[in-house]
């Protein structure tokens, strides 16, 4: 599982967004070009494994893909924000909490993203009010874990936080580049190894400021070895 974003100035998203909706039209002109699927939008998931919507393209075109819209991101440099966790790490230690991992998981997720926009915001923007835009699938938990910060949030930065379709809002596709970079990123970092998506050393090359994290296991042993409870409203 991981929760990702990205943070700007309001008069940039939709420089952001204009130039990402270009892009995605261009693909879509190819597509009818070639008779091949059409894309709906950008799915980080599904370009990289060419499923999907995504059946059928080459490699170059979906590496390229990839490299223009990483582009986007590199010339606004916006704040990118990613926090992973691994639902073994979970329900090893939790079995019973199996059928509730996902919906914990994201709240964790959603929480250290939360509390990471906090700090970026008090160190560099105090003052600066923060609106948080997020899928619509887990509503419920992002909004627990939106009032989980509040008492954390000295300056009062997280002003609201409002559920979204993807139809709706084009920023949620370059928030789902970046939480599959970073769940990538600290798959391979968990595992000692040290290679990086291409994708991905090119935002870090054009200096995006990045905080990408991911829970340790060692926080789901400490529970454990503490009693931890989960309650079936949490």
């Amino acid at each position: 599982m991981c929760v990702g974003g990205w943070l700007h100035s309001q008069e940039r998203w939709p420089i952001i967004e204009r130039r990402w909706s270009e892009r995605v039209e261009y693909e879509q002109r190819q597509s009818s070009k070639k008779g091949a699927l059409q894309i709906s939008r950008f799915h980080a998931s599904d370009c990289s494994n060419y499923r999907g919507e995504y059946e059928g393209w080459t490699a170059s075109r979906q590496k390229l893909f990839f490299k223009r819209l990483t582009q986007i991101i590199a010339d606004s440099k916006p704040w990118g924000i990613a926090h992973a966790c691994a639902f073994d790490d979970l329900t090893s230690r939790f079995p019973s909490e199996r059928k509730k991992a996902q919906k914990r998981l994201y709240r964790l997720c959603m929480y250290r993203c939360l509390m990471d926009v906090c700090q970026i915001v008090e160190n560099n923007f105090p003052g600066q009010p923060v609106t948080v835009r997020h899928d619509h699938g887990f509503n419920e938990q992002a909004q627990k874990a939106f009032l989980g910060v509040r008492p954390h949030d000295h300056l009062r930065s997280l002003v609201s936080t409002t559920p979204m379709k993807w139809r709706d809002c084009i920023a949620l596709q370059p928030a789902d580049l970046i939480a599959y970079e970073s769940l990538k990123a600290c798959g391979r970092h968990r595992n000692n190894d040290n290679q990086v998506r291409r994708s991905l050393q090119r935002i870090v090359g054009s200096h995006v400021p990045l905080y990408m994290s991911y829970t340790k296991p060692t926080l789901f042993d400490h529970l454990k070895e503490k009693g931890a409870q989960f309650r079936s409203d949490e």
